[in-house]
């Protein structure tokens, strides 16, 4: 499984997009693993991880630059799910935008929330949009209202069928 846990913060860089501009920061963060170290060092991007105490010794967090324990001990997860101690976190690091990857944060609007608030950018769909997908009944009606093909059956629930074979009864040896 995949979590979040690392924080990125540039120096002054310009970094180009895919199409074509440049964004100059003063600060951004990667709220992710170690995967995006090695991108973020080839722009100039410091890393900052953010670790429970179980994982003090992940390499991810021993090959960033900066490093900021969260959360509480024993309780590893909820560190990972702790959006408060994430965005100290980066508040601390200084950071100006958080990229939480994929996995438990990616798909949370409180997480968008509290980036707008704080003045973080938060490189992923709005809040908004977050709040709306995450419903799939108000997803569906958006879809619909966009003119956007939706499947049968999406509008009501469906009798539940059994999608296996029912198990097959064997003979058992007689005593």
């Amino acid at each position: 499984m995949v979590v979040q846990r690392a924080l990125r913060r540039t120096e002054s860089t310009s970094c180009g997009s895919t199409s074509g501009t440049g964004t100059s920061s003063s600060g951004g963060a990667d709220h992710r693993r170690g995967q995006s170290r090695g991108t973020c060092s080839e722009l100039g991007i410091k890393t900052v991880a953010v670790f429970p105490y179980e994982d003090r010794l992940a390499e991810y967090r021993l090959k960033a630059d900066e490093s900021y324990e969260i959360g509480e001990r024993g309780h590893p997860v909820r560190a990972y799910l702790d959006i408060e101690g994430i965005v100290r976190a980066a508040k601390e690091a200084q950071a100006d935008a958080i990229y939480p990857g994929y996995g438990f944060l990616s798909e949370n609007a409180g997480l968008a929330r509290r980036c707008r608030e704080e003045g973080i950018t938060f490189i992923g769909p709005s809040a908004e949009v977050l709040d709306l997908t995450g419903n799939k009944a108000t997803a569906i009606a958006a879809a619909r209202e966009a003119g956007l093909p939706v499947l049968r059956g999406a509008e009501r629930p469906t009798k539940r069928r059994r999608w296996w074979p029912p198990p097959r009864r064997s003979a058992s040896p007689s005593s």
